[in-house]
């Protein structure tokens, strides 16, 4: 289930109720952390978190679809930061961002080149307002 939480609600611990046709169907508490990034994983059970990224010819990027060396990215993630300017880092080597924007309500896309040399599954990393986001994969040959 995805949900974009108003910006009225304070960081801390919230209680959210799921409700269907007026009835609350389920309930439970959940952390409200200040803005941050964070990189939508294609399938959350693969402990390798294929994050949802395509690749330059808009192809979904996986270990049997690598990204190009040197080729542009497309990361989607959400917690848009428009104000503040973001890194991507790819391993632990920055990536030039050539575009961040909102994309659809709490969907956000970076554009980003992969550090020429790069080879194999690599964690990707969104930095904005000082926070990191959760590390997702892309694959590269």
């Amino acid at each position: 289930m995805n949900f974009i939480v108003p910006p009225s609600v304070a960081p801390g611990v919230q209680t959210a109720t799921v409700t269907a046709a007026g009835e609350a169907i389920a309930a439970g508490s959940l952390s409200i952390s200040a803005d941050g990034p964070g990189v939508f994983v294609l399938q959350p059970a693969n402990p390798q978190q294929p994050g949802a990224i395509e690749n330059q010819d808009y192809s979904v990027n996986g270990s049997s679809n690598p990204a190009s060396a040197g080729s542009v990215i497309q990361i989607f993630a959400t917690g848009y930061a428009a104000s503040s300017p973001i890194q991507v880092l790819i391993g632990d080597a920055p990536a030039q961002v050539l575009y961040s924007g909102s994309v659809g309500p709490g969907l956000w896309q970076i554009d980003a080149v992969i550090p020429v040399g790069a080879t194999g599954l690599y964690p990707v990393y969104i930095v904005a307002n000082g926070i990191a986001s959760n590390a997702a994969t892309v694959a590269i040959h």
